[in-house]
């Protein structure tokens, strides 16, 4: 999660050593401070001038004392109020360890460059820099609870590999990916069309990222890079878009002032789900083409504020099946969305439909918002 920090004061010391023969009188001329600080007579005494430390040195080969002058220079550390936020960078095995080091690169220049002005610091988070090893439980488990659901923004990186499936997703990255959109979070998704070697790709994992890519096609604008020039130019834009839209979420929440009894349509988070279905292209070893619908259910607020602790709930709405099972991984008791950002954003939770699953169920949402505790009821069917 974002965090605010003070950057505090710090004096640095530059210390500047220059060899001098002579006396202080040599060491003034060459040193500015020294110059600016000495007084007839200090450095015969071999007392060191103001800003300036005299020190014996051995003699040089024509027997001629050396001294050096070690000049004290004070600089000040300029502070600057910013809100960290965490990056995730996730991405599958695939993706050389270059492209991981441009995109760090491109933050920390990010970070000094209009950090200030956006008032902002990002920190790159990766599992290979932060996970701590762990067992008793699956490892994407392990990450999402470490790393994942601390960060504020997501950049995806992709190449040829789609990854190793988690139990709620084609890989990781992709369990990431939804994970953090869910709650509210920035996510950029990238690929990498860098030259290879045809020999070393998988085909089956690189199809499998074709048909993955082309299942979020009407929910992502996923773009693609060749060169480092072109990955840092997207890690640019998507830190100011992401930062951005924080910025504006948190000002609108401040700034409302609307009458809450009244209850402002402007000014208020509206919770509605629905259904939606997207067919998934895979092809077999012996290279026959399959298609099977996938089910989700979709939680989208249309309203201007952000909805918060959002649950749903199912109930039967027709005596021809059971009720669905929708596939969450929140624990009971846990809201299934902490924070469901405004203007059309939305939540989308798999749906196992069977052949003795219900044509139709009642949805109930619930939500909190400025208003105190809202509901919404829709009926939902499978068609």
């Amino acid at each position: 999660m974002s965090r605010d920090y003070t950057v505090s004061h710090r004096a640095c010391v530059f210390r500047l050593s220059i060899p001098v023969q002579g006396g202080a009188s040599g060491a003034a001329r060459r040193c500015p401070v020294a110059a600016a600080s000495a007084r007839p007579g200090r450095a015969a005494s071999g007392r060191s001038p103001r800003g300036a430390r005299l020190a014996g040195r051995p003699a040089d080969a024509e027997g001629v004392p050396r001294r050096h002058v070690e000049c004290i220079h004070y600089a000040w550390i300029v502070a600057y109020s910013a809100t960290v936020r965490r990056l995730l960078i996730s991405c599958p095995g695939d993706v050389p360890p270059e492209d991981l080091r441009t995109v760090q690169k491109a933050i920390n220049r990010w970070n000094g460059i209009y950090g200030p002005s956006f008032g902002s610091a990002v920190i790159p988070i990766s599992w290979g820099s932060h996970a701590a090893a762990e067992f008793g439980r699956a490892p994407q488990a392990v990450l999402n609870d470490q790393l994942v659901d601390g960060c504020d923004i997501c950049v995806a990186l992709f190449a040829n590999r789609m990854g190793t499936p988690t139990a709620v997703a084609e890989s990781g990255t992709a369990e990431e990916i939804q994970r953090l959109h869910q709650s509210g979070r920035y996510v950029g998704i990238l690929r990498s069309r860098r030259f290879v070697d045809p020999a070393t790709v998988d085909h089956t994992q690189a199809q499998l990222l074709d048909n993955y890519l082309l299942g979020i096609q009407q929910q992502a604008l996923v773009l693609e890079y060749r060169t480092d020039a072109e990955l840092e130019n997207h890690i640019d834009a998507i830190l100011v878009a992401a930062i951005t839209r924080d910025r504006t979420r948190s000002d609108d929440q401040v700034d409302a002032t609307f009458d809450v009894a009244a209850g402002d349509s402007n000014y208020a988070a509206e919770v509605w789900p629905r259904v939606e279905s997207a067919d998934r292209v895979s092809t077999s070893s012996n290279g026959r083409v399959r298609t099977r619908r996938n089910w989700y259910l979709v939680l989208s607020n249309t309203g201007k504020r952000p909805a918060r602790e959002v649950r749903f709930s199912l109930e039967s709405d027709s005596a021809d099946g059971e009720i669905w099972h929708v596939h969450t991984d929140n624990a009971e008791g846990v809201p299934n969305i902490e924070v469901l950002a405004p203007h059309g954003h939305d939540a989308r939770f798999p749906i196992l439909a069977t052949m003795g699953s219900a044509s139709q169920v009642r949805c109930r949402v619930t939500w909190i918002d400025d208003r105190g505790e809202q509901e919404n009821i829709a009926t939902l069917r499978l068609s």
